[in-house]
């Protein structure tokens, strides 16, 4: 009976995915960061560790931006 050779398998080079692997890091870490950062405003103020008069909570300046722009008195002041 004859014998099966295996051959290794080439290796295949992944060096010329490495700078997109690092520019995906950096900005996963920086999504992490901001998304990190609203979550702590938004938690500190409903943990009344922050007075509303100093900082109003961040769904309620997202909701007031999101009025301005549908209205367009953002844009177009009078």
């Amino acid at each position: 009976m004859g014998t099966t050779e295996t051959r290794p398998l080439p290796r295949r080079s992944f060096e010329s995915l490495q700078p997109l692997q690092q520019s995906v890091g950096h900005g996963v870490k920086a999504v992490t960061a901001i998304s990190l950062f609203f979550l702590l405003w938004e938690l500190a103020l409903e943990l009344v560790l922050l007075m509303l008069f100093f900082l109003p909570p961040f769904s309620l300046v997202i909701l007031s931006g999101w009025e301005l722009i549908v209205s367009g008195q953002l844009f177009f002041s009078h």
